[in-house]
This record gives C-alpha cells, structure tokens and sequence, in this order.
C-alpha cells in the first residue's frame, strides 16, 4: 500500500487565514498538479485560521 491508496486531507493553519496558510495551501495545490498529478484525487488540502473571521478573504499578495 503507497501513501496514496486512500483519500486524506491536509489542513494548513494559521492565526488568520490571511497569509501563510493561504500561501501554502496554494502552493501545495499547485505542487501536485504539476509533480504529482497521479495524487491529486486522493489528497485534499484545506486552509484555516484559528482566529479567523467571516468575511476576510486572502491577502492579494496571495491570490491567484
């Protein structure tokens, strides 16, 4: 059994959700598309931030 022979999720957190978790969620996604577009099924990655609000979207340095 490889590591990707069942679904799994990654959560990357941060304090807002603004910047770094962004960032990295987006990085990862692009990551697998490009290197290891076999995994892109099995694996979903999500962004949180522990003290989040509603509303706040990702810093426009980060969006794509």
């Amino acid at each position: 059994m490889g590591i990707f022979s069942k679904k799994f999720t990654i959560v990357v957190a941060c304090k807002a959700n603004i910047t770094r978790s962004a960032y990295l969620h987006s990085y990862m996604e692009h990551y697998l598309k490009n290197h290891m577009p076999y995994a892109r099924k099995k694996v979903r990655i999500l962004s949180a931030g522990v003290e989040a609000r509603n509303g706040n979207s990702a810093h426009q340095v980060v969006q794509h």
